[in-house]
């Protein structure tokens, strides 16, 4: 596998629950690997260095759709 397809550098990563824990850690993670970070929970998540927060529930798709088309 070629260097440049292991790097999240400059891609997009869209994490769910990154309000806490787990998800919270990922999208830091990501964010300072350098990705574009979208990081989307039901409560306020914190918006991640050079990326977007939403607050929504990911079961409502269409909520969701919203979020993915901004």
């Amino acid at each position: 596998m070629s260097p440049e397809l292991r790097t999240v550098a400059g891609r997009v990563a869209v994490v769910t629950g990154a309000a806490s824990g787990i998800g919270q850690a990922t999208a830091g993670l990501l964010a300072e690997d350098g990705a574009v970070v979208a990081a989307l929970d039901r409560v306020a998540a914190p918006t991640p260095e050079g990326g977007w927060a939403w607050t929504v529930d990911i079961t409502d798709t269409d909520a969701v759709d919203g979020v993915l088309v901004e």
